[in-house]
């Protein structure tokens, strides 16, 4: 476990009013947590690590108020855990400490409310804004929260927007695809259920205004080609991600046709868009060699990719990637998004229907499950 003592150092080493207990035990929890997915022998120790961890977190939640100078140990030992939770596959776990984190975050707003500090109207995220490691905290928080907005259907926690201005870095996550969290915030914020015509006419609007502003999207300059592909594998999942709920919407309102002045909302022409999204991701995605470090935040597009894959080749990429990447880290939430996939691909080979005599899809699959997946 020294190399997790070294992060702990590296994240808090800055000041010594940093040196948090829970942010340490939190580690030393992820730490052994993960030893024992590779070896049974470590399950007692990540036991007692993970309860000392909930112990000391706990208490920092109880004096967090007190904290108003450096609430980040707190809420990155939350995160910490949340990722711990995602990793061994506890799929219910792992929101609890989101929500707890969301409110850790928002709840600086209120101390600095309490002691007539200034805002600037962002509260909270000014807050946090105001130093790297808050700055971290905020993109690893958007990071989570905004990609399991996509397989729980709901809009995120907190919508995307406080990032802006704290993307242009390379991320401990993303590389240099934070920026794309905005817009996949913004895809799942729309109103899939209208209420009348002009409901129907705003979805449309917002969506053309998302595509063109994904289309004119253009990766960071970095020298490094893993990092330009991932960020321009996400740039294309949201992509996918919006031609899905297009399609969706259009699904809901068949009877709205008349209004929709373009034909891409038409499903076929959706259907054409999907399939070159697919593609797209799959070819950025061959540009990241086998066992770089960028693979790590791969799950999503993959996942994405598989959900909608039309071809015997592209099911290949991406159940070869996804097992590669299952066998070299061992987390739960990637065994599980392959499990879900290798179901949904044989339901389409068999031409198994679902309700409502519609063709199967991973969004229908994991309603049916009692545990939600994250894609991080």
């Amino acid at each position: 476990m020294p190399c997790y003592e070294l992060l702990y150092k590296g994240f808090v080493g800055a000041s010594d009013t940093m040196e948090s207990p829970a942010l340490y035990e939190a580690l030393l929890a992820y730490a052994s947590g993960h030893l024992s997915s590779l070896d049974s022998s470590y399950s007692v120790v990540a036991l007692k690590a993970r309860s000392e961890s909930l112990s000391h977190l706990s208490k920092a939640i109880n004096t967090f108020s007190g904290d108003r100078l450096h609430p980040e140990s707190t809420v990155a030992a939350s995160l910490i855990l949340l990722t711990s939770e995602v990793s061994l596959g506890s799929h219910k776990g792992w929101y609890s400490h989101l929500i707890g984190a969301k409110h850790l975050i928002l709840s600086t707003q209120s101390t600095l409310q309490l002691n007539n500090e200034p805002s600037g109207g962002l509260g909270a995220f000014t807050s946090f804004k105001s130093t790297p490691g808050g700055r971290w905290i905020l993109r690893n928080f958007a990071y989570h929260d905004v990609i399991s907005s996509v397989t729980l259907g709901r809009e995120p926690l907190v919508t995307g927007r406080y990032l802006e201005g704290i993307t242009d870095v390379v991320d401990t996550y993303l590389g240099v695809a934070s920026g794309i969290l905005v817009t996949i915030s913004d895809i799942s914020s729309l109103d899939m259920y209208p209420k009348g015509e002009d409901d129907v006419v705003e979805f449309h609007r917002r969506c053309l205004e998302i595509e063109e502003s994904l289309q004119c999207w253009r990766c960071p300059v970095v020298n490094s080609e893993p990092l330009s592909a991932i960020a321009s594998a996400y740039q294309a999942s949201a992509l996918l991600y919006l031609y899905r709920q297009k399609r969706q919407f259009a699904e809901n309102i068949r009877g709205y046709f008349g209004l929709l002045p373009d034909s891409t909302f038409f499903i076929h022409d959706l259907d054409c868009k999907v399939h070159l999204a697919v593609q797209n991701i799959l070819d950025h995605i061959s540009k990241v060699p086998v066992d770089d470090v960028s693979e790590s935040c791969m799950l999503f597009p993959l996942f994405l990719a598989g959900g909608d894959a039309s071809s015997v080749s592209q099911i290949k990429i991406v159940r070869q990637r996804l097992q590669f990447m299952l066998e070299k880290r061992q987390f739960r939430n990637i065994h599980r998004a392959l499990e879900i996939l290798e179901t949904l691909w044989k339901m389409k080979r068999d031409g198994t229907k679902q309700e409502g005599d519609k063709s199967p899809d991973w969004t229908t699959l994991l309603k049916d499950q009692e545990e939600p997946l994250l894609l991080t």
